[in-house]
Protein backbone atom coordinates (compact mmCIF):
# COMPACT_ATOMS: atom_id res chain seq x y z
CA UNK A 1 0.00 0.00 0.00
CA UNK A 2 1.12 3.58 -0.69
CA UNK A 3 2.79 5.61 2.04
CA UNK A 4 0.58 8.37 3.42
CA UNK A 5 1.64 11.25 5.65
CA UNK A 6 -0.24 13.21 8.28
CA UNK A 7 1.33 16.61 8.83
CA UNK A 8 0.77 19.34 11.38
CA UNK A 9 1.81 22.95 10.94
CA UNK A 10 2.26 25.22 13.97
CA UNK A 11 2.81 28.93 14.56
CA UNK A 12 5.52 30.47 16.73
CA UNK A 13 3.06 30.52 19.64
CA UNK A 14 2.53 26.77 19.30
CA UNK A 15 -0.98 27.20 17.93
CA UNK A 16 -1.94 24.56 15.38
CA UNK A 17 -2.46 26.24 12.03
CA UNK A 18 -3.26 23.28 9.78
CA UNK A 19 -3.47 19.50 9.88
CA UNK A 20 -3.55 17.53 6.67
CA UNK A 21 -3.04 14.17 5.02
CA UNK A 22 -1.20 13.51 1.75
CA UNK A 23 0.50 10.84 -0.28
CA UNK A 24 3.10 13.30 -1.57
CA UNK A 25 4.50 15.42 1.22
CA UNK A 26 6.87 17.66 -0.83
CA UNK A 27 4.24 18.46 -3.47
CA UNK A 28 1.63 19.32 -0.82
CA UNK A 29 4.00 21.73 0.92
CA UNK A 30 4.75 23.46 -2.42
CA UNK A 31 1.00 23.84 -2.94
CA UNK A 32 0.56 25.38 0.50
CA UNK A 33 3.45 27.80 -0.13
CA UNK A 34 1.91 28.82 -3.46
CA UNK A 35 -1.69 29.28 -2.30
CA UNK A 36 -1.82 29.66 1.51
CA UNK A 37 -0.75 33.07 2.86
CA UNK A 38 -0.77 31.70 6.42
CA UNK A 39 2.28 29.54 5.56
CA UNK A 40 4.39 32.57 6.49
CA UNK A 41 3.33 31.94 10.10
CA UNK A 42 4.54 28.31 10.15
CA UNK A 43 7.61 27.68 12.31
CA UNK A 44 7.15 24.01 13.19
CA UNK A 45 6.18 21.01 11.08
CA UNK A 46 5.41 17.56 12.49
CA UNK A 47 5.06 14.60 10.16
CA UNK A 48 3.80 11.08 10.79
CA UNK A 49 4.24 8.33 8.20
CA UNK A 50 1.67 5.58 7.64
CA UNK A 51 1.68 2.52 5.41
CA UNK A 52 -2.12 2.45 5.43
CA UNK A 53 -4.12 5.37 4.01
CA UNK A 54 -7.19 4.62 6.11
CA UNK A 55 -5.18 4.62 9.32
CA UNK A 56 -3.66 7.95 8.26
CA UNK A 57 -7.08 9.46 7.53
CA UNK A 58 -8.33 8.35 10.94
CA UNK A 59 -5.28 9.90 12.59
CA UNK A 60 -5.86 13.15 10.70
CA UNK A 61 -9.49 13.31 11.88
CA UNK A 62 -8.42 12.52 15.44
CA UNK A 63 -5.82 15.30 15.46
CA UNK A 64 -8.16 17.87 13.92
CA UNK A 65 -10.79 17.13 16.57
CA UNK A 66 -8.21 17.28 19.37
CA UNK A 67 -6.11 20.27 18.29
CA UNK A 68 -8.71 22.35 16.37
CA UNK A 69 -6.35 24.04 13.88
CA UNK A 70 -7.07 27.58 12.71
CA UNK A 71 -7.23 26.59 9.00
Amino acid sequence: MKTTYVYRLYSWTGAPLYIGCTGNWPRRMREHWAFSPWMLDVVEVRIERFDNKFVALNRERELIAKETPIY
